[in-house]
Parts: structure tokens; sequence; C-alpha cells
């Protein structure tokens, strides 16, 4: 298994509060399909991954396996429109 704290520590110690949601997108994102991809391919080297998004949300998938290899995205803004007592602080 890849270990992801050495890339994922450089990427996220730099971004700000405001600027976390564009550097998940545009940085972490990319990075962690890489690294899915990468270890998974290691695992199933007959792999066909196919990456789609739907809703806000990534998916990435082995089509020969008919497997979901990996999800993920973000709730955004809506969680600051719940209940208080539904919020983790």
């Amino acid at each position: 298994m890849i270990d992801h704290r050495g890339p994922l520590n450089s990427i996220l110690r730099r971004p700000s509060r405001e600027s976390t949601p564009e550097c998940f997108r545009k940085d972490v994102g990319p990075l962690l399909v890489a690294m899915w991809a990468q270890d998974y391919a290691s695992y199933a080297p007959d792999c066909e991954l196919l990456e789609t998004s739907d809703a806000g949300f990534s998916y990435l998938f082995d089509v020969a396996a008919e497997r979901l290899v990996a999800a993920w995205g973000a709730v955004g803004a809506e969680i600051t429109n719940r209940e208080p007592s539904l919020r983790r602080e």
C-alpha cells in the first residue's frame, strides 16, 4: 500500500481556510486519484480504471472487474446550514 502522508502533507500545509475547497479540487483530489490508481493497479494489473463525476462527487471504477475502487466529494455549503446540534465543531 502506498504511503500518502508525504505528498499530502506538502499540499495540506499551504491552503488557508478560504482556499481549502479549491485546493482539494485542484491538488488533493488528482493526487489521491493517481495514488489510488497506482496502488490498485499493483494488485489488479488487468484493471480498466475509469473516473467519473456526478452531483459534486467523483468515482473511480474498475470497469473490467465491475468494482467501485474509490468515491469522494464534499457537501460544501450545505453543512453550514444544518441544525447546530447536527454539526461537529
